[in-house]
């Protein structure tokens, strides 16, 4: 009697909530194609720690039609864009980033208004030494406004401490474009 007990509870906590997570990552969509874009960004030194530094970037050219066109999709055929993968680190040389405490990355919606959508962001960094920085992926549905050839991004960055040299960053965006 204690055996059978025994196994409807390792059934029931461990191989059905297993069953359900590996049920729910099916998709019924798959990546047909994938947006990447490099964006570089002028850091000064001197920056403050007591308000966040928040810089934006006009006309980011994402490559859309033709990395569509590349993997044989029309844009008619897409049910999705999500954000997938994005770092930050120095563009020409290894920079130390051990100032920065935070980084959220937005698209804008409309620059005059400042209506945005978040793509990337990372609220604390980890302390220590880091040559990049590497982001979580915003779960917003992309599909809408990274559909463009041209977009405006908005990088918001937070300092631990003061940035003592002045260098020139890159963000490495990427994007994965879902169709059924």
């Amino acid at each position: 009697m204690f055996r059978y007990l025994k196994m409807n509870r390792i059934i029931l906590f461990f191989i059905l909530p297993l069953f359900l997570t590996i049920q729910g990552c099916n998709r019924s969509s798959s990546e047909a194609a994938r947006i990447q874009f490099l964006v570089p960004l002028d850091i000064n030194a001197g920056l403050g720690t007591i308000e966040t530094h928040v810089f934006r970037v006009f006309d980011v050219q994402t490559f859309f039609e033709a990395n569509t066109s590349n993997a044989g999709i029309s844009p008619e055929d897409i049910t999705q864009i999500q954000s997938s993968f994005g770092s930050f680190k120095g563009k020409f040389t290894d920079v130390d980033l051990n100032f920065i405490d935070g980084i959220t990355v937005h698209i804008l919606l409309d620059a005059v208004s400042g209506q945005r959508k978040e793509l990337f962001y990372l609220d604390v960094v980890p302390l220590g030494s880091k040559e990049e920085i590497k982001m979580l992926a915003s779960t917003s549905e992309l599909k809408e406004v990274m559909n463009q050839e041209f977009i405006d991004l908005e990088f918001s960055i937070r300092l631990r401490q003061f940035s003592s040299n002045s260098f020139v960053g890159e963000f490495d965006l990427s994007f994965g474009v879902f169709v059924d």
